[in-house]
Order: C-alpha cells, then sequence, then structure tokens
C-alpha cells in the first residue's frame, strides 16, 4: 500500500486549524423550517444563511448585535457545509450560576428564567461565591405574565381491572 507524500497533505493542518470558528450573528432569518444565520468570523469572514443547529426539544432565537457571540463547525472540515454549532449570546446577559445550579432563560433577559439548585454540600457549601440563592426548581417571570395549560383528554374512560 503506498503511503501519502507531502503533496498529498500538505493543506490538513490549516483546514483542521480553521474547523471550529468564534464569530458573532449579524442576523438571523426566522422564515424557514430552520432557524438561519448571517455571521462574522473573528478573522472578518461573513457567511449567509447558515443553519443554526439546535438539540431537539430546544429553540431559540437570540437577537443579534455585535456581542452576540457565535460558534461555526465546518462539516467534514469544508467550508462550504459550514453551520453555526451554537448561539452563546451576549455575556453580558449571561446569569451566574453556583455549582449544582443550572439556568433555562430567556435570551436577552436572566430574570425571566427557570432555576435548578441542588442542595449545596461539601466544597460547595463552603464555597465563598455561593449567591445563598435557595435549593430547589424555582421559576421567575420579572414582570411578564406567567402561565401553564394543559388540556383535558377529550374521551376518557375509567382503566378496566384486571381479573
Amino acid at each position: 500500500m503506498a503511503g501519502y507524500t507531502w503533496a498529498d497533505v500538505w493543506h490538513l493542518p490549516h483546514k483542521v486549524r480553521n474547523v471550529a470558528r468564534r464569530g458573532y450573528l449579524l442576523k438571523t432569518y426566522n422564515d424557514g423550517k430552520i432557524l438561519k444565520a448571517r455571521i462574522r468570523t473573528a478573522e472578518g469572514i461573513e457567511n449567509d444563511k447558515l443553519d443554526i443547529v439546535h438539540p431537539v426539544g430546544y429553540v431559540a432565537h437570540v437577537a443579534a448585535s455585535e456581542k452576540t457571540e457565535v460558534i461555526t463547525l465546518d462539516i467534514g472540515a469544508d467550508s462550504t457545509r459550514r453551520v453555526v454549532l451554537a448561539v452563546l449570546g451576549d455575556r453580558a446577559t449571561h446569569p451566574q450560576p453556583d455549582e449544582g445550579e443550572a439556568y433555562y432563560y430567556a435570551p436577552g433577559n436572566n430574570k425571566i428564567a427557570v432555576r435548578i439548585k441542588t442542595a449545596g454540600s461539601g466544597a460547595a457549601a463552603a464555597s465563598a461565591r455561593d449567591s445563598g440563592r435557595p435549593a430547589g426548581i424555582h421559576m421567575d417571570s420579572a414582570d411578564q405574565p406567567m402561565s401553564a395549560k394543559t388540556q383535558r383528554p377529550t374521551r376518557w374512560k375509567r382503566p378496566r381491572a384486571s381479573t
């Protein structure tokens, strides 16, 4: 089996080094099956109509700005197949969780949030950086309305007892 020559692989370090890039969100398109974005990477490269990849069950439309950060990924190290892998948003609006705490918050407003925190123990409880927020599951809607909705089944039958 023949080996590779330098001429075959000289471009690989450049391609691999630039597979993931950091940049900024310039515009979000919400008119198709998936959110798309116009971005500018730190190298000054602009791309338009890139797919924004979201995990199943979660989609967020974040306002574009000079401070809205994104991470892009070139699928298969091919820059023609670039996607927005993550929208980090504006760091100034991110909540500051304690150890053992997680937030699900509205983009751009961390006062509208669901916060989950485990009861402190060990190093986390002794940490000087703990905010003092209580453990548990907490919801805050700031000055916005909060609601929950459920729909009753149209036809409910009592389950039969097994014999």
